[in-house]
């Protein structure tokens, strides 16, 4: 092996478009953010907006199959049974 082969063998490859080994700080961020256009800067912006969802645990369970709804009581049973509260 020559000298080019080995120190092409010893740099890790890295796609284009691959995401970095460790994160960015906002302002690394906010730099590359300005770099783009500002539809693609809302784009971005808007696609990092993570809306709170608050679901109950009845609304979930009430998309469970007869199945599910068995197993939830056969382990509420065995959880009285061993003296511990079931999660509901």
């Amino acid at each position: 092996m020559g000298d080019d082969e080995k120190a092409a063998s010893a740099q890790p490859l890295a796609k284009e478009g691959s995401l970095p080994d460790k994160p960015i700080s906002e302002d690394e961020f906010e730099a590359k953010l300005a770099s783009l256009p500002e539809r693609f800067r809302a784009e971005i912006l808007r696609q990092y907006e993570i809306p709170e969802i608050k679901v109950s645990l009845l609304a979930v369970l009430r998309y469970a199959t007869l199945f599910e709804d068995l197993l939830m009581v056969i382990g509420l049973l065995l959880s009285i049974g061993s003296g511990m509260q079931h999660s509901c």
